[in-house]
């Protein structure tokens, strides 16, 4: 379990790549997976994520919720695990970089 929320921790913003092509992305944005559930959302500001962001599971349960800016992680970011519990918060300076994270126990 561990392992695959340090892998989708360390993905980082380069592991995302936008659906889009033709344009520059700005506001509200929403992806989902093929069973239809949310999979993403959160605004885009000048084609880069910017402000409050929430990621699901694929059966709609909370993944990691926190802030971006300039597109690039910022802050205290949460991380749960499938049964919705806290697993980890993680800090990100302003270059989106990981510089503290504490995981709690089951």
């Amino acid at each position: 379990m561990l392992a695959s929320l340090q892998f989708n921790e360390q993905a980082g913003d380069n592991a995302y790549m936008a659906p889009f092509k033709e344009c520059l992305h700005h506001g509200l944005y929403m992806n989902y997976f093929p069973n239809g559930q949310a999979k993403d959302s959160g605004y885009y500001k000048n084609g880069l994520r910017e402000g409050h962001w929430e990621h699901w599971l694929s059966k709609g349960l909370l993944r990691a919720s926190g802030t971006y800016k300039h597109g690039k992680r910022s802050g205290t970011w949460s991380y749960y695990d499938p049964e919705g519990r806290i697993r980890s918060l993680a800090t990100y300076n302003r270059n989106g970089a990981l510089v503290h994270q504490q995981f709690y126990d089951p």
